[in-house]
């Protein structure tokens, strides 16, 4: 079911298999994969937290997405209490340890953020650049006349439902021009 997509029946068949078996790490993890996907994350917290309580050894990995989901909960010292034991593990490469170490790194940078909030006003762009959907990471060039954004998608094709694409625009006078979908770089 989880391969085809169909992640209400493969929730509710881990479940039962975990019904029947407690200890059945795997449906855990693969759970947790399935509530992520979902965006129920503190279920998905719940399951992986339970794969790691039946033997913190099996995948250490979980250490890892475990810190993911906890900075996206704004649980920081928990997120970096994680990265810091998927480090320790020592069954992660070289750049998973340091993505890890940037985990840790951005979950102090976020804790002293929140204590210390900065008034921020986004300014709209205009019915050219600005929708409905989620637009972030906006990037100048130097003279000021290009914008580089992404933009949230609805896309039933795609494996939740959305996606990502990058998006342009020309500064025209004192606004911005219409956007054009940079189509070269885009992939779904």
């Amino acid at each position: 079911f989880y391969q085809v997509y169909a992640l209400e029946a493969a929730e509710d068949n881990l479940n039962k298999s975990i019904d029947r078996s407690p200890n059945f790490i795997e449906a855990y993890i693969l759970l947790s994969q399935v509530y992520s996907e979902t965006n129920q994350m503190d279920k998905a917290i719940q399951a992986l937290e339970k794969s790691v309580e039946i033997n913190p050894n099996f995948f250490p990995n979980s250490y890892y997405f475990l810190g993911e989901m906890y900075m996206m909960k704004a649980n920081y010292n928990r997120a970096a209490e994680r990265f810091q034991s998927f480090i320790e593990s020592g069954k992660g490469s070289k750049k998973n340890n340091d993505r890890a170490e940037l985990g840790i790194r951005s979950c102090r940078f976020s804790k002293v953020a929140v204590a210390n909030p900065v008034n921020f006003e986004p300014i709209n762009c205009g019915p050219n650049v600005n929708t409905d959907r989620p637009e972030y990471y906006p990037c100048l060039t130097g003279d000021e006349q290009t914008l580089l954004f992404t933009r949230d998608l609805k896309n039933a094709q795609a494996m939740n439902g959305r996606h990502e694409d990058f998006f342009v625009a020309e500064k025209e006078g004192d606004s911005w021009g219409n956007i054009r979908n940079i189509s070269e770089i885009n992939t779904l």
